[in-house]
This record gives C-alpha cells, structure tokens and sequence, in this order.
C-alpha cells in the first residue's frame, strides 16, 4: 500500500513557478485534475473501481494544455492512489490559492465515483449531502468524503471568481439501471443508511423527495458542469474504438465534452457546449442528462481568459515527433479519430492515420515534409458501414433462431452471443418477456414474449435501431462551418398529438437535406421533396419545416419511443431532384445517404473530405 501522506506532503512541499501571483502581468489558466480508477478500499465492481477515470483526466490535461493553449507546468494530475482526501485539498488550498491570483481561470476536473452522506446542517431537500469519493475513502464511514459543503470551503480560498468545476461522477445509481458487462456506475457502491450518524444530523432522508441540486456549494461565482442529472448514474464507458482502433473506457460524459471542445468551429458558451454534449449522448443511446449550474458565466467563451490560451483552431494536433516516414500526434482515439484518417500540416503535409489509441495518433506521411511541433488539421475521415452490435447472450436457442431468421441477411444488426462482450444494445430475459437494454443498462423496449412472436417483434424493433444507429454515425469530426438543428421551443420530449417543427441554422452555404426517422424506423426526406426539388439555405439563415408558406402542420403520431432528425448542407445537391419522392420512406435510405454523401464531398484515398459539408442531429422522444 502507498504512503499517501508522503504524497500529499511532496505535492504541498512542490515550488511554485519562478515567477509568483504578484509578478505576472497577464492572467493566466490553471487545471487540478483528478482521475480516479482505483480505490483502495473497494473492489474491481460495479460500485467499487472504475476503468475510465484515470483515461478522462489524460484526456482532459491533452486537451486543455495542447488545444486550448493551458501553460503545462500550470496543469497537475492526481491518479488513482495520489487522489487521497488530503491531497485534494492540498491541490485547492496550497498550492492553486497560493499560485492564482485575481483574473486568473481555473479549471478543476473530478472523475471518479460520487456518493452521499448524512446532511448535518439542515440545508439540503432529501436530508443527504453529495460528496466525492478520494482513492482513500471508506465503505463504512464518510470520515474521507468530500462533501459539497466541504469543497466550497476549500474553493473559497481561491482568490479568482474564475472557477469552473467538472465532475464525472454520480451520487446514487439509478433505480431503473440494470448492470451491464462493460458500463459501471460511477456511484460508490455502499449504503447510505449503514454510515453512522453524526451528531449534528437533524433527520433521516426524506422518502420521496429527490434533491436536484446535486453537488451544490451554494457558491455561485464558481461555474459547475456536471455529468448527469442528481438521480441519474453517470457511466464509465466502453467505447469499441473506431475502424479497427483499440477499445477504451472513458467517462461518456468527458468523451463526448472533449470531442465538442476539439472539433467547435468558433468559441462555444458553455451553455452551448454542454447542448452539444447533452445531444451526443442522446444520439448515442445514453440516458443521462449533463447539468449546467446558474450564472453569469454559462454564457462566457468556454475555458476562455482575455490575454491567455492558444488561439482556437477546430480539429488540429500537435505534431509529436517525426520518423523517417512517421509522424506521431498528440492525440487520442477518444476523439473520434481513428486509422484511415487524414491530416494536414501548416506546412501541406498529409498524414494517413494507420494506429490511434488513448496516448497518440501513429500516421504514415504521404505527402510533404512535417515537422516536429507544428500544427495538423483533420482533413478527412472514413465512415465505415458500422453495425447495430446486440448483445443476445442467455436468450433461448430457439428464440435466438428466430430472431436471426427475421433479421435475414440485414447487415445493418450484429448479434453477439459472448455474454462479456460490448453491445450498443443488451437483449435480457425476464420471466416469460424480453427487454432491450441501452448499453448503459436503461430498458429501451420491454414486454416481448419468449416465443417466435415476440422474436418477430424484437426483429423489428433492433431495424429500427440499426437504423438509427447509422443516422448517429453521420456525424462530422471536424465541421467546416457550424450547423445546428432544433425542435419548437429547444423541446426533446413530445407528448402523442401535440405537433413539432423543425430549425436548421447553418454557418456555411449549401444545400439542405433534412431526414427525419420516426418511431416506426422509416426515414423520412423532409427537404427536398416533391414541392421543393433544391432547399438552398443561406449562411446565418434559419430554415423551418413545415415552412411559413406550407397550409399544414406536423401532428405526433405513436407508437411512442425515440425519433431522430439530421440536416446535412453540402455545396451540391446529394440526391438528384427525381430521387427525392422515390427515396422517402424506404428502409435502405440510410445506406444511400451515406454514399451520396460521400460522392458529394469527394475522396482523400479513401477518406471523405471533410472541408465542403457540415452536418448536426438531434434524437427526441414521444410519449403518451
């Protein structure tokens, strides 16, 4: 076991930089992260380690040091058995309050497990206070938690009011998640109730009443992104790796932020920031929701202080080092990027990504001389036909031989029957029905029987889900121009018989494809169709659908579940006029949006260009 109080001692003992607080002219930015995977009193569970947390401050640190221009001796990592309770408030109360000084930006960045203790001072709804859980905290008592109030205390000490906090965590596990093989709750997993009770405590937790301010230091100067909402679980994920790249585990919320943060083509609010990160993990078939605190400063340029930073330049890397044919990036696959990739240096040379994994980006150089240290941009990208992979391990022999009969040759769904693997979705029995898991253990569709009907049935419903799944897969990793669609009212949710309409906004110029998929998994082209052959939407400009001119309005029809829009803007038309009625409603539609689009953008070798279109989507939900 490691001698955690010599750690905290040598990270409080550490000098500071040559230059102190009073003798900088120009502000500066500053980052404590911390990443936790193994806890040391806990269990490699659900409920005890975690496989992502550590990967998500790396992450974080490339991110704000080579992206966002953070000075990297102003940036600190705590790993794993460094992260104890002491040296978490040494990092906050040494040596960030004794370096910062007034105007400065601090970036503070949690990724672990959350939890919850007993409120003693009376000021929260449920009775519970939220805390955060250090390497060293313990199973049977909250003596190393650090709770909400605790941290307020130590951010205080700050002498800036330029504080954003980013916690991955969570508080308590969802009641409707059921366990998946490669998806952990970052939520601690011990009993509230068996904690001992401090004296101070004024009362028990108050059934029925949810407290939605979560980790909440009534500290307004300090802006707080969190994973998910309080009573959600926020996941530590696995991610399959793209084109063939290795697999890795993250925290889907710091995945999907960082990707946002890397690719935004101007400097974002954080409240459009986290929009975005809202969007992406509901196209990807996540249920938690990411929660922004109040203030001012939600709609401030994101990780942004006035004289400091690196000027921002959506989709680039720092060249790493240079090797006979070889250039290394600093980058992650985590970003989305994987083999057959292309970049471009400052100085025009290309490089073919052949291997990317969480430390680097490994690219042949087929054009050009790089150099160390200068800067690359993505310039294309390759979109594989990636299927719907279900996870059916457990089902019953002769169901499983229905279900693949109904499925036929559909290369769109991969079943996988090894009970560890990774699945966008899990197909579980209970009692005499089946259920349909997201990948991060919420029902998605339940009550089909365990017979050659409900087989039948579960056929349909995972086409519809493959066919959402490419939809989501059109996504752009380095847009040339924004653009950004929204339902009536910024809604997500629509109740069966209210009606919706559709906004695309875009910052480039181009030709409008609007597709929307209903619950029935039929893909819909809104724009163009028979009417309107070539939708020409202009730079700055809203289109709507149905537009102002059109004498109908969209009504919500069931069944109820999940629906899916993307916009598309290309500088040419992806699908001729007389395709455009012929093409609505047909299944294989998706396929042939994908191919059009590629023939529209044009080839680097095998990558689509990326430097013509821009796309966005958004997935909304119908109930009764």
């Amino acid at each position: 076991m490691r001698s955690y109080g010599i750690i905290a001692a040598l990270l409080a003992a550490l000098p500071l930089l040559a230059l102190g607080p009073a003798e900088r002219a120009a502000p500066s930015q500053w980052a404590l992260l911390i990443g936790i995977d193994d806890y040391v009193n806990f269990g490699d569970e659900e409920g005890g380690d975690l496989r992502g947390a550590e990967a998500d401050a790396r992450l974080m640190r490339s991110t704000l040091v080579n992206h966002l221009g953070f000075p990297e001796e102003n940036v600190r990592m705590l790993l794993s058995g460094e992260a104890t309770r002491a040296a978490i408030e040494a990092g906050i109360t040494d040596w960030l309050a004794n370096a910062v000084r007034p105007g400065d930006h601090v970036t503070i960045f949690f990724a672990g497990s959350g939890s919850q203790v007993w409120d003693e001072d009376d000021d929260e709804d449920d009775g519970l206070d939220e805390s955060i859980a250090p390497a060293d905290v313990l199973p049977d008592s909250p003596a190393r938690d650090i709770t909400d109030d605790t941290f307020g205390e130590w951010l205080a000490e700050l002498p800036t009011d330029n504080v954003v906090l980013i916690l991955d965590s969570g508080y308590a596990d969802a009641g409707t998640r059921f366990p998946t093989p490669l998806f952990r709750s970052r939520s601690l997993g011990r009993e509230t109730g068996a904690l001992p009770r401090p004296g101070g405590a004024s009362r028990r937790p108050t059934p029925g009443v949810v407290d939605e301010s979560g980790f909440d230091f009534g500290n307004g100067d300090v802006l707080r992104l969190a994973a998910a909402q309080p009573s959600q679980a926020a996941v530590d994920a696995h991610f399959p790796g793209v084109n063939g790249s290795e697999a890795y585990y993250g925290g889907a919320f710091t995945t999907f932020l960082v990707r946002e943060i890397w690719k935004a083509p101007t400097e974002l609010s954080y409240a459009e920031l986290m929009e975005r990160v809202a969007a992406d993990l509901r196209l990807h078939g996540l249920h938690q929701r990411p929660s922004l605190s109040e203030g001012d400063a939600r709609e401030s340029p994101a990780f942004h202080v006035e004289g400091a930073g690196a000027e921002l330049t959506p989709a680039w890397l720092s060249v790493r080092s240079v090797s006979d044919a070889r250039a290394d990036l600093e980058g992650s696959v985590a970003l989305g990027v994987g083999p057959g990739s292309v970049f471009e240096t400052d100085g025009g040379a290309l490089l073919l990504v052949g291997f990317a994994d969480a430390a680097s980006l490994a690219t042949v150089v087929v054009g050009g001389s790089p150099k160390q240290g200068e800067r690359a941009r993505l310039v294309g990208a390759q979109y594989p036909a990636t299927p719907l992979r279900v996870n059916v391990a457990g089902m019953d022999a002769d169901v499983l031989r229905v279900l693949s009969a109904a499925l036929g040759s559909d290369v769109g769904v991969e079943l996988v029957q090894e009970a560890a693997a990774f699945g966008d979705l899990f197909v579980r029995r209970r009692g005499n029905e089946l259920r349909v898991l997201s990948a991060d253990g919420i029902v998605r569709h339940d009550a089909m029987g365990v017979s050659p009907t409900g087989a039948a049935e579960l056929a349909i419903r995972l086409r519809h889900e493959a066919t959402a799944h490419r939809l989501a897969e059109l996504d752009h990793p380095a847009p040339a121009f924004d653009v950004r669609v929204a339902l009536e009212a910024g809604k997500t949710d629509f109740a069966v018989g209210e009606t919706v309409s559709f906004h695309v906004t875009s910052d480039g110029d181009g030709y409008l494809t609007l597709l929307d998929m209903g619950t029935d998994g039929k893909v819909v082209m809104l724009y163009p169709n028979a009417y309107e052959t070539a939708v020409r939407i202009r730079a700055g400009r809203t289109l709507s659908f149905p537009a102002e001119n059109m004498d109908f309005a969209l009504e919500v029809f069931p069944p109820t579940g999940r629906r899916m829009v993307r916009a598309i803007v290309t500088p040419t038309l992806i699908f001729p006029p007389q395709d455009a009625e012929y093409s609505q409603g047909e299944e294989p539609f998706v396929s042939a949006v994908l191919s059009a689009a590629v023939r529209s953008a044009g080839r680097i070798g095998e990558a689509v260009r990326l430097d013509t279109w821009g796309t966005a989507a958004l997935a909304y939900d119908i109930h009764n």
